[in-house]
């Protein structure tokens, strides 16, 4: 009997950026979104909804901001804003995690045992 076989790699990448500051004097639309998150973890409570709230306004939040070298301002997400670009994306520490597993592609006919 034979069987046919690949390799399949399972990973996962963790990359991990430079912290940053999110003020709210900088960003008044998100004042409760911040203070929700501070006193969540002031408090040692669960973070998953107050950072996804967070997440949230900054997506859905347009500011003006001067792009590139012209004094044109254009409307940009706070969370386009606030995004790693250029030399944070080289700071980055990557974490890797995988495994290698054998899988099965398909069976194959053995010619002489008719199976």
């Amino acid at each position: 009997m034979k069987i046919k076989l690949h390799w399949q790699e399972e990973s996962l990448l963790v990359r991990t950026y430079p912290a940053f500051i999110l003020d709210s004097k900088e960003f008044p639309e998100l004042e409760l979104e911040i203070q929700n998150v501070y006193e969540a973890q002031r408090g040692n409570q669960d973070l998953e909804k107050p950072l996804d709230d967070l997440i949230y306004k900054m997506e859905t939040t347009e500011v003006e901001r001067i792009c590139g070298d012209s004094a044109d301002k254009v409307l940009m997400s706070i969370s386009n804003v606030v995004r790693p670009w250029g030399g944070f994306a080289e700071a980055a520490e990557e974490e890797f995690e995988g495994d290698c597993k054998l899988k099965v592609a398909e069976r194959v006919r053995d010619e002489e045992s008719g199976s």
